[in-house]
């Protein structure tokens, strides 16, 4: 047994969970402990031996490739393959089951899990030839660098967004930059009010009114939903504390890194408790008052600073109504001005949320795109020694996707022709909104038996519609999908409107066309302009009858159970709305193309 406080022995480094990584080592903060020559060979990692984390994160493994040995804890597991070059496809393994969530099947332990070294010794992995292997190995390794870049781009982007906008804010609200604006004490403007202490005896899992806490304030400002660790309140308590839409509240306990002096404004009436913990915010008589502006004036680092510099507690940190109010925040005694203000401010942050979840779709496509890659290796697919390069999309922008298939069913609702809108009517209008309109919604179309389809894309766009609740499609009993609308349905039509006008009035126009139509008949309409397209960049010179074949006969076998005549239509449809395609569009590649 390794103990860190023995005496015999010569100082070390050593390992532990935390310093293995995935694939890598975190070597900036290994720790020593007294190592015996006898140990040497039991506790060190040698050049190709796999590091295994036991518990920590179990299964979580990386490969030394370090010529100097080093040293390693009782809680990881030393792999030693007798064939060094078996060690890459070991690892890749591990963490296809892991993100597979197949691997904690092999874990022990119902509240601290381990992976023991008696089920890593019965783990069973895939064994192919050493050769074939090490190809495939080979394969994944060139994948994984492209998409290793491409997340490390992704992962960049997504804290600039962020910052993008913060930055805005601290410009847009310094009184330099600004005349009549000034520095106002907060004692002149605001009034603060604690909360009630509510008894712990009477929270429920379930119920009317929710008990705020600081852990329903993000760190940057803002409501945050907490889901199933929602905590309600079933006992009596006054009813000055239920609060209202649009009442501010801060959070004057520091629960979690940042959430001192983050502000929040209460998304609904009847249905939140003012706990004691928060401090509501009101303006005093005659202050002119703008609840969003003062939201963000609480989100600037000057007032945050001041904040942390004259909170108490070692531990957990507070503050009090009187250190607030000793503080000041831009201010100008014209509400006319604060709006224009927190109007702009709402707008650019909104274009920056838009920004961020596009990254985060992207970071969620990458992810998908690796584990993809891993299903096809130990499925024996990826067996081509020429694989073709993994395609990215240029953008993965999952809101103006949502967007504009709430846009598609609100006008299919208003024709009374809502129940002609599923999957595949969605699908056919994004193809069509992009080789069309030109939105770039990161897509790479196959040539699928229901026309041009992106069914990872189309995936992450209902995934992220129904976490931001804008609409799902919910399985119907004798097949098919059926659209419904969420809560953020009509604020995801009305971001619509900041488009383009020509750009936007070519989507409607592309919807309309769509409307009237019937499953197959949009199915054929996208899949023959999509093979029009094809047709065009290829050089070829088009003809109706070319064109026909390209879409039916050449497409997919599904489509030979079409009649030729729909698609002689589609082409008349496509002309007549002067639609026909310029070459311009993403090429729509045979469905083996997509990964490799």
């Amino acid at each position: 047994m390794l103990d860190r406080n023995k005496n015999r022995g010569v100082p070390k480094p050593y390992l532990r969970n935390l310093n293995v990584r995935w694939f890598d080592f975190d070597l900036s903060d290994v720790l020593e402990m007294k190592f015996e020559p006898s140990e040497t060979d039991r506790y060190s990692l040698q050049r190709g031996d796999v590091a295994i984390c036991e518990g920590g994160y179990p299964g979580r493994a990386a490969i030394w490739e370090q010529d100097e040995p080093i040293f390693i804890q009782k809680a990881i597991h030393r792999v030693r393959f007798h064939e060094p070059q078996r060690a890459k496809w070991f690892v890749y393994y591990l963490s296809y089951c892991d993100a597979a969530g197949t691997l904690k099947d092999h874990f022990s332990g119902s509240g601290i899990q381990h992976f023991t070294g008696q089920a890593l010794a019965k783990f069973r992995v895939p064994l192919p030839p050493l050769e074939e292997q090490q190809r495939i190995v080979a394969i994944l390794d060139e994948a994984f660098e492209g998409l290793d870049r491409a997340r490390a781009n992704a992962e960049a982007n997504l804290q600039s967004a962020r910052e993008l906008f913060e930055s805005h804010r601290e410009q847009l609200l310094d009184p330099s930059n600004r005349p009549g604006w000034a520095y106002r004490q907060l004692s002149t403007m605001i009034e603060i009010k604690h909360g009630f202490a509510f008894k712990s005896a009477y929270f429920v899992d379930t119920g009317q009114h929710a008990v705020l806490t600081p852990g329903n304030f993000h760190e940057t400002g803002g409501f945050r939903d907490r889901g199933s660790k929602q905590r309600y309140y079933a006992g009596d308590y006054p009813p000055d504390f239920l609060l209202n839409e649009g009442e501010l509240l801060m959070a004057m306990t520091e629960q979690a890194p940042g959430l001192l002096g983050s502000s929040m404004i209460v998304p609904e009436s009847n249905g939140y408790l003012h706990n004691q913990r928060l401090g509501l915010i009101t303006p005093k008589t005659g202050v002119p008052w703008h609840v969003e502006f003062f939201a963000h004036a609480f989100n600037l680092k000057a007032f945050r600073k001041g904040l942390s510099d004259t909170c108490s507690g070692a531990t957990v940190r507070h503050t009090s109504p009187g250190r607030i109010l000793a503080l000041s925040v831009p201010f100008i005694d014209d509400l006319k001005e604060l709006e224009q203000v927190a109007t702009n401010l709402a707008e650019r942050e909104r274009d920056c949320d838009n920004l961020r979840l596009a990254f985060q779709a992207k970071l969620q496509g990458i992810a998908d795109l690796r584990q993809s890659l891993l299903q096809k290796a130990f499925a024996g697919e990826l067996t081509s020694p020429k694989p073709h390069p993994v395609l990215l999309p240029a953008n993965d922008n999952m809101p103006l996707s949502a967007q504009i298939l709430a846009l598609g069913y609100s006008r299919h609702q208003s024709a009374q022709r809502e129940k002609t809108y599923g999957h595949v009517k969605a699908q056919k209008l994004l193809h069509l909104a992009e080789t069309i309109c030109g939105y770039d919604l990161g897509r790479i179309p196959i040539k699928d038996a229901a026309g041009p389809n992106d069914m990872p894309h189309m995936r992450r766009v209902e995934d992220w519609a129904k976490t931001n609740q804008v609409f799902e499609f919910q399985r119907r009993p004798l097949g098919g999908y059926t659209f419904v609308q969420l809560e953020g349905f009509s604020q995801a039509i009305r971001g619509l409107q900041s488009e383009p006008g020509n750009r936007l009035s070519r989507l409607v126009k592309i919807i309309d066309l769509l409307v009237p139509m019937d499953k197959e008949d949009a199915e054929v309409l996208a899949t023959v302009h999509a093979a029009w397209s094809n047709l065009i960049i290829d050089g070829v010179a088009i003809t109706d009858e070319l064109i026909v074949t390209a879409a039916r006969e050449d497409w997919h076998p599904d489509k030979m159970k079409i009649e030729r005549p729909k698609f002689f239509d589609a082409i008349r449809k496509i002309k007549s709305a002067s639609i026909e395609p310029n070459g311009t569009a993403r090429y729509v590649e045979a469905k083996q193309a997509r990964l490799l």
